[in-house]
């Protein structure tokens, strides 16, 4: 063998080591030496997309799990049809939850009046943000949840309403006293609070308008507020409890812990804090 013989196989065997993909997510080893992404690990930041199709794809970066900051990792964005490189185009509008195994849950379907130890069904409407929000969203991430069935009619239930408002409204009912650290858990999203409005000023079904107009009049950054347009979840809680408003407390499995008056269901929310 030559003296020239040797570096010239080395500078070889560097050449091919560099245009093998290892981990087979279509970048050569030494695109992802480049890049600083792991060549033995198909989708390095584990978001749910290859490091190929981050880079050649999407435009998202293979390092970070949610490129534009959003909440939302890039692959889930990529699942439900927004752009992971874009905090405009994202989930839900309103930030809440998204749990991307929802659709594995066993779902018992809306039916007349539930109970305790059943699993509440995956109700699907229009938030105030005009995005059809999954209830089943807010399940798997380790939080209660109420569900606060209300009417726009209801003057206990927009009471409620106000108390929770970050408006700052009033308090007659006294809460701040006795539920002043649910209203906490809540501010800081500890534990998710659900307005369901079922039934509208006449009585019938809620559509966006109102659940738009129930969010202008009673804000908050937490407290996504969901219509009813086929008053399944009036059926499910008030056919049950048979009073406005209605508190149901579910864990994050979807079970139901207590269904009942709203005092009650955020004495027992409270209480597991």
């Amino acid at each position: 063998m030559s003296k020239l013989s040797l570096p010239l196989v080395l500078a070889s065997t560097l050449l091919v080591g560099c245009a093998r993909d290892v981990d087979a997510d279509g970048l050569t080893n030494g695109e992802e030496k480049r890049l600083g992404t792991d060549p033995e690990v198909a989708d390095s930041d584990g978001d749910g997309l290859t490091d190929f199709d981050e880079v050649e794809l999407h435009g998202t970066d293979p390092l970070v799990v949610d490129s534009d900051d959003d909440t939302y990792l890039d692959g889930w964005e990529v699942t439900e049809g927004t752009d992971p490189t874009d905090e405009k185009s994202r989930i839900y509008k309103g930030y809440w939850p998204y749990n991307p195994d929802k659709d594995a849950l066993a779902d018992p379907g809306p039916k007349m009046r539930i109970g305790a130890g059943d699993r509440i069904y995956n109700h699907v409407a229009v938030d105030q943000f005009g995005n059809k929000v999954h209830l089943y969203d807010f399940l798997g991430q380790g939080k209660d949840i109420i569900l606060d069935a209300s009417a726009v009619w209801c003057g206990p239930c927009r009471a409620t309403a106000e108390w929770l408002s970050t408006q700052g409204g009033s308090d007659p009912f006294g809460y701040n006293n006795i539920y002043g650290d649910l209203r906490e858990a809540v501010d800081n999203g500890d534990v998710y609070w659900v307005t369901v409005l079922v039934e509208n000023m006449a009585g019938g079904p809620t559509v966006r308008s109102d659940v738009k107009d129930w969010d202008k009049a009673f804000p908050h950054h937490n407290i996504p507020v969901i219509a009813d347009p086929d008053k399944t979840m009036f059926d499910a809680i008030i056919q049950t409890t048979g009073f406005f408003p209605s508190g149901v407390l579910l864990n994050d499995k979807g079970k139901v812990l207590f269904i009942g008056g709203m005092g009650d269901a955020m004495k027992q929310a409270q209480d597991r804090l």
